[in-house]
């Protein structure tokens, strides 16, 4: 009868915390404290489970996982190339897509004068895309000479490290892709963080100057 109560009461806190939230929030933490079966105390022990952050936060470091560059490949282990440095990461939804391809990219690379003013040594353009893409999109954005730097993400594994992939993927992107933002990282450690998504917008095409050079050098004052 414990069981039975228990596990109910528990289903109409879930269903409360849905008409009530809009956050992702609740729901994980109701799901966090949710009965679950153990071997040893029977299905009705509460084990309580740490839900995971919704992605990185100011005051992480950089994960030793490696980006790709140019092609053939060369790998690039992010928490040693960020040692020392301070570099902007900027992550975007896909290669040569248009917002990214006209707004977002030439805004850094027409404002490197002002952020190499703030301190900053670079600009590490990424996306999910294999390394051979991204070379050619950094050609055809005329980056070359500048202090903007094209990496990818080739296997996605930076992105999940830091928990920065869009869930789910719209379909027309095909595979997992990164969330749209931009990161400021100080020998290693994200001092900055912008993402630019919305609730039925996990992209962020509905509002994506979050994550533009405009943004970071207002936070970088």
């Amino acid at each position: 009868f414990f069981c039975t109560s228990l596990q109910l009461s528990f289903q109409e806190s879930l269903h409360h915390c849905d008409l009530c939230c809009s956050t992702m929030f609740a729901r994980r933490t109701l799901a966090a404290f949710a009965p679950r079966a153990n071997a040893t105390f029977g299905p009705c022990f509460f084990q309580p489970v740490h839900a995971p952050r919704a992605f990185a936060s100011v005051g992480d470091k950089m994960p030793a996982v490696a980006m790709d560059f140019g092609f053939p490949p060369e790998a690039v282990d992010m928490a040693t190339y960020c040692a020392g440095k301070k570099i902007l990461i900027v992550g975007l939804p896909g290669a040569f897509t248009p917002t990214c391809s006209t707004k977002s990219i030439p805004g850094y690379l027409a404002h490197q004068e002002a952020l190499k003013a703030k301190g900053i040594d670079e600009v590490i353009i990424m996306a999910v895309n294999d390394g051979a893409v991204m070379k050619a999109w950094a050609q055809d954005q005329g980056t070359e000479g500048s202090i903007l730097k094209f990496l990818a993400d080739t296997r996605c594994e930076f992105s999940k490290a830091l928990s920065l992939t869009i869930e789910p993927t719209p379909s027309l992107l095909g595979n997992t892709r990164c969330k749209r933002f931009s990161m400021m990282v100080d020998n290693g450690e994200i001092k900055v963080l912008n993402v630019a998504e919305g609730p039925d917008d996990p992209t962020g095409d509905g509002n994506p100057t979050v994550s533009f050079v405009d943004k970071m050098l207002a936070d970088l004052n």
